[in-house]
């Protein structure tokens, strides 16, 4: 039984704004699916491509410390060079500080732990290299400028800057030179605070030993740690994206915009110390660190994995894979961002599309109700003019028309009734007609009984 509510144009009014919208929920769907998978495969080939970027960039950077040292390393294990001998050391050490345009220092120290090194600098504007030396027969605590860019300049031709280092400072009682001969070979120290300054660096210290086998004394190169951070800088992973370095301790090594040192823990006041992950100036990274440092997320540390966190409202994906450096070093980069940075232009997609949506869900509303009148009116009126037809109430009102030819065609058939209809009134009574089709409704029902008109 049809509902009493159930009409035409009630069902048109609906049914086609609701195949509108849900043709356009499943298309913008799948759409707005398929821009988000293309936005999160792209954001994992970026994070690759910028931590295989900083890896790569930040091992070629330390490691052009191995074929320098072996350089000088052999050289004076040749004879060539005699350590003794200040003029003729720093000749052959200046060459390997210009090799490096990362190279902060290079220094020889002798088991007595004298100590005598070139450090890159400016002076009045001009890049060069400062001698620091601790040796008496150098005259003491002295220190001395060079000019890098002239190549061919003699040592000692140009001013003394300043005095350095105090006669107390001996070189053979620090790490860089107790591992490497306790090592026996080219080691790396855990990175660490160069003095004076307090800037974070690294050291690659590689032993000396004469045609005897005795230790002749400890080769180093050092490297500043801000080196990497501006290479970080320079390597955006998105807007809001960033990568970190850490190394084998979970300290930050290099971070493009966040202190890397921090007040140590149990120190004296004013001692700094690198930071760790959960405490650098980075509410990402620090929410970060439990994933990447403790490995909360299931993964063991010193292996590549994709990274999935939570940090200020906002979900954050990236990449983190091993850094081996030289064989000695075992640091770690990652790269984050949040999702958004890459999924924007996939929810703007969908914002435009539920605002076309809605655009077109009121246009078939207003089309299904024009549509749903021009063909319920007709009909209604159809409907109204067969029931005055029924009852022989044949007026001289013009016939229904519609705009859709089904219907006009019944408006034109219901006419040529009503006018068949009249021309039969005009020899039979109504009344008799009227009784035959209105009384007796049917052929055969209950009742009925043929009769003679005349």
């Amino acid at each position: 039984m049809r509902p009493p509510w159930l009409s035409f144009r009630l069902s048109l009014s609906v049914v086609v704004p609701l195949l509108v919208v849900l043709t356009g929920a499943a298309i913008t769907w799948q759409n707005h699916r398929a821009a988000v998978a293309a936005a999160d495969a792209m954001s994992r080939r970026l994070f690759r491509e910028v931590v295989g970027g900083v890896a790569e960039a930040s091992a070629r950077m330390l490691e052009a410390a191995v074929p320098a040292s072996v350089v000088l390393e052999d050289q004076i294990s040749d004879g060539l060079v005699d350590p003794d001998n200040l003029n003729q050391l720093v000749e052959a050490m200046l060459p390997v500080l210009r090799s490096g345009d990362d190279f902060l220092w290079v220094s020889f120290s002798n088991p007595a732990g004298e100590i005598t090194g070139v450090q890159r600098t400016r002076v009045d504007g001009t890049d060069g290299a400062v001698l620091w030396t601790t040796r008496r027969s150098g005259g003491g605590a002295t220190e001395r400028f060079f000019n890098l860019r002239q190549r061919e300049s003699p040592p000692f031709t140009t001013r003394p800057v300043r005095a350095v280092f105090n006669s107390g400072y001996d070189a053979s009682a620090r790490p860089f030179f107790q591992e490497a001969v306790e090592a026996g070979r080219r080691t790396w120290t855990e990175p660490y605070l160069f003095k004076p300054g307090n800037r974070p660096g690294v050291t690659c210290a590689t032993p000396v030993y004469g045609r005897d086998g005795e230790l002749m004394g400890v080769l180093t190169v050092d490297f500043s740690l801000a080196a990497l951070s501006r290479r970080l800088r320079e390597r955006a992973v998105s807007e809001n994206g960033r990568a970190v370095l850490l190394d084998q301790r979970g300290r930050v090594i290099a971070h493009p915009t966040a202190p890397l040192t921090g007040a140590e823990a149990g120190g004296a006041d004013g001692d700094l110390a690198l930071l760790p992950l959960a405490e650098i100036d980075d509410p990402a990274a620090q929410a970060l660190a439990p994933v990447l440092v403790e490995g909360r997320d299931g993964g063991a540390r010193g292996v590549s994995r994709v990274l999935d966190f939570e940090a200020d409202g906002r979900t954050w994906s990236g990449y983190s894979r091993p850094l081996d450096i030289d064989g000695r070093l075992q640091w770690s980069v990652a790269a984050f961002a949040p999702r958004s940075d890459f999924r924007g232009a996939a929810d703007r997609a969908l914002r435009r599309s539920l605002l076309m949506a809605l655009s077109a869900i009121a246009l078939a509303l207003l089309l299904s109700a024009v549509f749903a009148r021009a063909v319920s009116g007709p009909l209604l009126r159809l409907a109204a003019e067969i029931d005055r037809v029924s009852r022989l109430e044949l007026s001289d009102e013009p016939r229904v028309r519609s705009i859709f030819s089904e219907v006009d065609d019944m408006g034109r058939a219901t006419g040529a009734l009503k006018r068949s209809l009249a021309s039969f009134a005009r020899y039979v009574p109504r009344e008799v007609v009227r009784g035959v089709l209105v009384d007796d409704a049917a052929e055969g029902a209950p009742g009925a009984a043929d009769c003679e008109a005349s």
